[in-house]
């Protein structure tokens, strides 16, 4: 009887260890199914369609950003693991901060990039992407052009819209402060950026506006809808949520927004009177912008939202 009992014991344990085997596995496999796959050329192209913008190819003199190459090269520094370049690069990239940088001479040169707002999931694609894309590899060199969104959803198509003329202006504003300091700016603001932007329209061919709540020109006043969006990336931003583009599809049309956050370089002109925007700037805002309201901002504030608007091209 005894004997019986010890192997109806065995025989229990060794279920039991063969029910938490067969589990355990069954959970190893869910978990490998269930891991998105990883796409390298899908990743590739977000790479260039986003970042591309302002980390591509450029001519001497006129970049806003390190090229991505140089990006890759700081960050692969060292025996660097997979795992560690992608949570480097996402750290830094969700929300940019001089102490999290590799690079403190680009921030010295080009500042502080702002916060973009990119979902998790899409950071670290591109941080993969960036990771094992080889040295030698020609995309480095691959700056997409305007027309090359025929097959881009409609919100990567309104986010490559509002990255491409972010890159136009910000060259050239670029190069009116290398020249001539903030002043510089300020005239090139007034002058040149209404231009350049309806420029860019007309390549893309769509409606493409920055608004404020907030704006230094009346002609940049946010309607009823565009305000509402605007409170709502405040809130984001005030919240800590993932800073995504609102999309609005009806009837073949589509109405895109995102947002416009501040960075260092913003603040000479948009920042605190008399602490970063200096005498002679506010001077010369007063005599061009009587109405001004575009000052007082800090870091990493949403002071509008670029409003972009388009029809959908049908198939025939």
């Amino acid at each position: 009887m005894r004997q019986v009992n010890i192997m109806m014991r065995i025989f229990v344990l060794l279920a039991i260890a063969i029910g938490f085997s067969q589990c355990s596995s069954t959970k190893k496999e869910k978990s490998t199914s269930e891991a998105p796959a990883f796409n390298l050329e899908e990743a590739q192209n977000l790479m260039t369609t986003n970042c591309f913008a302002c980390h591509g190819p450029a001519e001497p003199g006129k970049r806003i950003a390190p090229p991505m190459a140089n990006v890759r090269m700081h960050y692969l520094e060292g025996d660097i693991s997979r795992e560690d370049f992608v949570k480097h690069v996402s750290t830094f990239v969700t929300q940019p901060a001089v102490e999290k940088s590799k690079m403190p001479g680009a921030i010295e040169k080009f500042n502080l990039m702002p916060a973009m707002g990119f979902s998790e999931e899409m950071i670290s694609k591109i941080a993969l992407a960036i990771y094992e894309t080889p040295e030698d590899s020609p995309i480095w060199n691959r700056f997409p052009s305007a027309h090359e969104d025929q097959d881009q959803t409609p919100l990567e198509k309104g986010r490559q819209m509002a990255l491409s003329t972010k890159t136009q202006l910000g060259k050239n504003l670029m190069g009116a402060i290398k020249s001539k300091g903030t002043l510089g700016a300020v005239k090139f603001c007034n002058v040149r950026a209404l231009p350049l932007t309806d420029s860019m329209a007309t390549v893309h061919n769509a409606a493409i506006t920055r608004v404020s709540d907030k704006p230094r020109n009346s002609g940049n006043q946010a309607n009823q809808t565009e305000l509402k969006h605007i409170e709502t990336f405040k809130q984001m931003v005030a919240t800590g949520m993932e800073m995504k583009p609102i999309m609005e599809e009806a009837n073949g049309k589509v109405d895109f927004y995102m947002p416009i956050l501040t960075n260092n370089m913003c603040l000479q002109c948009h920042g605190a009177p008399e602490e970063q925007i200096l005498p002679t700037t506010i001077a010369r805002l007063d005599s061009l912008y009587p109405g001004d309201k575009a000052r007082g901002y800090g870091e990493n504030e949403v002071r509008g939202i670029w409003s972009i608007h388009w029809e959908e091209e049908t198939a025939p």
